[in-house]
C-alpha cells in the first residue's frame, strides 16, 4: 500500500474516510505528470476491458462488483487493438474464403452438367418484332367491371 495512505487510514481507523481521489491527484502531480479527468473511472474502465479480454464477462463483473449491463454501458471500451485484430489476415481469412476453402476471388467453373447456357441473344431477337406492336384500348391488364 502507498505510504501516504497508511497514516490517514490508521489515524481514523476508517479507510472509507480517506479521500483517495485527492491523494491520487497529488501523487500524479508530484510525479510531474498531468492527471486525466475521472481518473478512478478511467482506471476501472481500462481494468474491466483488459480483464474481459481474458475472462468471461460474468466472472469479471463478479470480481469488480457491477453487472454486465453496467459494464457494457459505462466501462467496456473498443480499443485500437480490436480494430487491428479485425483487419489482420488471420481474422479476415474466413470472410474471404471461397466455398472450396481457397482464398481470393471465386474461380469460374464450368457447369456440372456441361450444358451451354441458353442463347439469350436469339431469344431477344425473336421478341424484337413484338416491341413495335400497338396495344389496344384495354392495355395489358384485362378489363374489369366498373366499380
Amino acid at each position: 500500500m502507498l505510504p501516504s495512505l497508511r497514516k490517514p487510514g490508521a489515524v481514523t481507523g476508517d479507510w472509507k474516510s480517506v479521500n483517495l481521489g485527492t491523494m491520487f491527484g497529488k501523487i500524479i502531480k508530484r510525479a510531474g505528470l498531468v492527471a486525466w479527468p475521472r481518473a478512478w473511472h478511467n482506471l476501472r474502465s481500462s481494468c474491466q476491458t483488459e480483464l474481459t479480454e481474458l475472462f468471461p464477462s460474468h466472472v469479471v463483473t463478479a470480481w469488480l462488483g457491477n453487472s454486465e449491463r453496467i459494464a457494457e454501458k459505462h466501462y467496456l471500451q473498443v480499443l485500437d487493438t480490436h480494430f487491428d485484430k479485425a483487419v489482420s489476415a488471420d481474422c479476415m481469412r474466413p470472410c474471404m474464403q471461397n466455398g472450396d476453402g481457397t482464398v481470393g476471388k471465386a474461380q469460374h467453373t464450368e457447369r456440372a452438367d456441361n450444358k451451354k447456357a441458353p442463347d439469350l441473344q436469339g431469344l431477344a431477337a425473336s421478341y424484337a418484332g413484338s416491341r413495335n406492336r400497338q396495344l389496344g384500348d384495354e392495355g395489358f391488364e384485362p378489363t374489369t367491371s366498373t366499380v
